[in-house]
């Protein structure tokens, strides 16, 4: 299925989604590339060379490939994947055209090693490029077959070599396959034009994360970046010493002519092609690793019986198609495999080094062959250094780790975090339990702490290891940054100041949540946490400064309001590290101000509570507070006032303003600073229903569908009947409702589970709150209903003091 737009799919599309586009470079490449082991035979002819240096040229070029790739990885991740990829396909198409008008040895030499640059260059960038925009349920298959088109330009190359051999002299008709190679590489170059980013690595540099290429060689790191450099060897070793001189060997050791070899050669390129395409399926089935052990001991044992077993031609011929099927298929889970092994910040440099220093050492592969055909076989020579390689490919295998079945998710790691046991509910817990508060934090420090999930709050990490104790029945409204606290036998760190229920044992000062950071959160799901106490903490680490907007500044804050804030759409993805959606608290009115400028419904605005701002216009500009559209000159001053209906209005500008980093936490803005527009694409948000809202009313009525713990209160009913009061403390984390308590037929409390805008919440005391679009990810009260979205502006407009009916709303 062809994406006409040209753009790779986002990450978790399945396979069949990926764009036509994707699959072009790789066999115009490899052809290029296999044009050289077609012409040895007539380069030894011709120019009376030896086998070593034919083996030279070949080991120099995958030298360099080994060189490029490692380049192009650390350009990749500075860059961009696919501005990379267009640079290293038109090298490596301009270069093989060269090659053809080599007049010596040493010149050829010279084009075929600038070539390699470039070849290599193009898997690095494109390897990851793939890796990027694929869930890892289908990613061996979009990889594999991706690669499955190398067998195609192997294919293709066979196809021209027999053609042009038939039709022109020998040492023209090489100079004409090096010169053809340039043409479909630059018809590549000008399809690549029109592919984006992969969205996971735009929001890696939007959130500032950069990676350095020594990262790689951390001590965290450096097992997994060696061991995946020894498995790259094992399999393009072999690789190399199978397809260098398998014309070679068939020509001149068993006497094929060129339309035989070429025959020969086809039946290798049709398994080759076919084990590109079953290994992709394999790899995502059995796992990468079992992948791995599968073809390279299948690829040893072809090998040496093709190379080292008298055999009739006939068989040979037949045995070609699994010698191409094994010793290729080993490559369609090797993309995919180092993606998962490395983080995004430095995927392409891990990627890049440890493939193309696997392409390096594998590219000595065919010197060193041709040196020992001095002295010994051709066929014994390629079938010991091919199973050798082969044999390695399974060692590292083994000692590597299979992250396929964890779909994207990293390996857990033991984390220490220093912690004081100085908590406000530290005497209560021990009371609870009935021992002393020494023996509270004598059994929490030793308990083994396993991260579960993340929710709540942005890098708020749920972990077992705590302790059986109720929540507070009526939660704080504000708990401090850092503070470490228990309830229902899990155990959390909040990692900003947020409202919580939970009794609170202690305090840390690690950081959390780093919204600029790659991963954005400390802890992850199966972290082994370890607490270790301290009297004194650390000085907590400094905050890194957010990275500067792109967009051109447009306003400067004079006077901020009572709460200004820069919101948009809900922007969905990073939920599993805690961070909610977010957006605007009255989407509707968001779209009405970004209509009136031609805006998408959700391009950012600021969000005005209460008393709006003074800002100073930077340049002249078009602005809409609500649906009035004013032109702004540059230095011009605007005063919002006082919002005179409900308790949010929306000022937007055209274009749209530039959004803080996901999982941020939402401050007013402050005098001074400056305001940027919007940079780069925009999401188009689906737009909410235009429905006529009356703010101001004293009495609005909300209607609700009942929520999942319905039955947990005495007369659930009774909440459709009672009327409640806006309180004070409602924020864009909830809004906190006063009225007629809500009896509870057992405990609020249930095990933390997931939360929806317009959910509303009982904790203990048994006064609903209506959680708004900065909730937390997950709850563990009971929720007695849901606001359906249509209705859910009347409550962000409504004022301290409003009351609220609810009206149930039938699931239909």
């Amino acid at each position: 299925m062809t994406v006409k737009s040209g753009r790779f799919p986002q990450r978790g599309q399945s396979v069949a989604h990926v764009p036509d586009e994707a699959l072009d470079p790789l066999p115009c490449s490899d052809m290029d590339f296999q044009f050289y082991s077609f012409i040895i035979p007539s380069l030894i002819a011709g120019w009376h060379l030896s086998k070593a240096q034919a083996g030279t040229l070949q080991t120099s070029t995958l030298l360099a490939s080994a060189l490029g790739g490692w380049m192009a990885g650390l350009i990749a991740d500075r860059i961009g994947r696919v501005r990379t990829l267009q640079i290293t396909i038109l090298w490596f198409a301009l270069f093989t055209g060269l090659c053809g008008l080599a007049q010596s040895y040493g010149q050829l030499l010279a084009a075929r090693s600038l070539m390699g640059l470039g070849f290599g260059g193009e898997w690095a960038a494109g390897a990851v490029l793939m890796g990027e925009v694929i869930a890892a349920r289908h990613r061996g298959k979009a990889v594999g077959a991706v690669q499955s088109g190398w067998a195609l330009g192997w294919g293709a190359a066979a196809i021209l070599y027999t053609v042009m051999f038939s039709i022109l002299p020998e040492q023209t008709a090489w100079r004409v396959l090096f010169l053809a190679g340039i043409l479909p590489s630059l018809l590549v170059l000008y399809i690549r034009r029109n592919v984006e980013e992969p969205a996971v690595f735009r929001a890696a540099r939007q959130s500032g994360a950069r990676g350095r290429f020594w990262e790689i060689f951390a001590p965290d790191m450096a097992a997994t970046t060696a061991l995946a450099a020894l498995l790259a060897t094992g399999a393009q070793g072999g690789y190399y010493a199978i397809t260098t001189w398998l014309p070679t060997y068939l020509k001149t050791v068993r006497g094929l002519s060129v339309f035989n070899t070429g025959g020969y050669l086809g039946v290798v390129i049709a398994g080759s092609f076919c084990g590109y395409l079953v290994s992709a399926v394999l790899s995502d089935q059995l796992g990468r690793k079992r992948n791995f052990y599968l073809f390279s001991l299948c690829s040893m044992a072809t090998v040496l019986i093709y190379t080292l077993v008298p055999i009739s031609d006939r068989a040979m011929l037949v045995l070609g198609f699994p010698l191409g099927f094994f010793a290729s298929g080993i490559f369609s889970g090797m993309g995919a495999f180092f993606t998962e092994l490395f983080p995004t910040r430095v995927r392409g440099s891990g990627q890049g080094f440890s493939y193309n220093f696997g392409r390096g050492v594998g590219a000595l592969f065919p010197t060193v062959i041709g040196f020992l055909a001095a002295s010994m076989p051709l066929g014994r020579a390629i079938g010991i250094f091919a199973a050798s390689a082969y044999a390695l490919l399974f060692v590292a295998a083994l000692m590597l780790p299979d992250l396929s079945r964890r779909g994207d998710r990293p390996p857990p790691r033991t984390v220490r975090i220093q912690a004081c046991y100085d908590g406000a509910d530290l005497e209560d817990v021990a009371r609870e339990l009935g021992v002393a508060a020494e023996e509270v934090v004598r059994r929490h420090a030793r308990a083994e702490h396993v991260v579960s999930f993340l929710g709540f709050a942005p890098g708020f990490a749920y972990m077992t290891g705590g302790f059986p104790v109720a929540r507070l029945g009526t939660p704080r409204v504000r708990v401090p940054p850092g503070s470490l606290a228990v309830a229902d036998g899990y155990t959390g760190i909040y990692p900003a100041e947020t409202p919580g229920g939970w009794r609170l044992l202690g305090r840390v000062s690690a950081r959390m949540f780093d919204p600029a950071a790659d991963p954005p959160a400390l802890l992850r799901p199966g972290d082994r946490v370890l607490f270790e106490p301290v009297r004194k903490l650390p000085r907590p680490p400094r905050r890194p400064r957010p990275p500067a907007p792109s967009g051109e500044p447009l306003l400067r804050v004079i006077a901020p309001g009572a709460f200004t804030s820069v919101q948009g759409g809900p922007r969905h993805g990073l939920a599993s590290s805690g961070v909610p959606a977010g957006g605007a608290m009255d989407l509707a009115s968001l779209a009405a101000a970004n209509r009136a400028l031609g805006n998408d419904a959700f391009a950012a605005a600021l969000e005005i509570t209460l008393t709006g701002p003074e800002l100073e216009a930077l340049q002249d500009l078009r602005l809409a507070l609500g649906t009035d559209v004013r032109p702004i000159k540059r230095g011009d001053r605007l005063a919002t006032g006082q919002v005179r209906r409900g308790v949010r209005a929306y000022l937007a500008a055209k274009g749209g303003l530039a959004l803080p980093l996901p999982g941020e936490p939402i401050r007013a803005l402050a005098a001074g600073e400056v305001l940027h527009g919007a940079s780069g694409p925009r999401r188009q948000g689906a737009e909410p229903p235009r429905l006529p809202i009356r703010w101001g009313e004293p009495l609005i009525e909300v209607r609700a569908h009942r929520g999942p713990q319905w039955h947990f209160f005495a007369s659930p009913e009774d909440f459709f009947d009672r009327e409640y009061r806006v309180t004070p403390s409602s924020d864009r984390r909830g809004l906190r409702l006063h009225g007629p308590a809500m009896a509870l037929a057992r405990r609020s409390d249930i095990p933390p589970e997931g939360t929806a805008p317009g959910a509303v919440q009982v904790p203990g005391d048994g006064m609903p709150i209506v959680l708004g679009p900065d909730r937390p990810v997950t709850g563990g009260y009971a929720k007695i209903a849901t606001v359906i979205p249509a209705d859910f502006p009347l409550l962000a407009q409504a004022r301290p003091g409003t009351a609220v009916r609810f009206v149930e709303q039938p699931w239909t």
